[in-house]
């Protein structure tokens, strides 16, 4: 795969991103938990980290949006 030669990638288009990764998980994760090649705990675990990385991201988008508009 090709690296990207952007050195900042925008946080909409990475939170577009993260929800693509989130919809995916939700996915696949209950069938490799049904076919047994995944712990319920650990698709529970890593789909709520994904999800914590979209809230992360958010607020950060809302920060920066805050300071463009004459917040604080």
């Amino acid at each position: 795969m090709a690296e990207t030669k952007t050195t900042e990638i925008a946080l909409e288009v990475q939170i577009a991103c993260v929800r693509r990764e989130i919809r995916q998980r939700k996915s696949v994760y209950p069938r490799l938990v049904e076919q047994g090649r995944m712990l319920e705990a650990t698709a529970d675990r890593e789909l709520a980290a994904m999800q914590a990385v979209k809230r992360t991201l958010m607020a950060l988008l809302e920060a920066r949006q805050g300071e463009l508009f004459g917040g604080e």
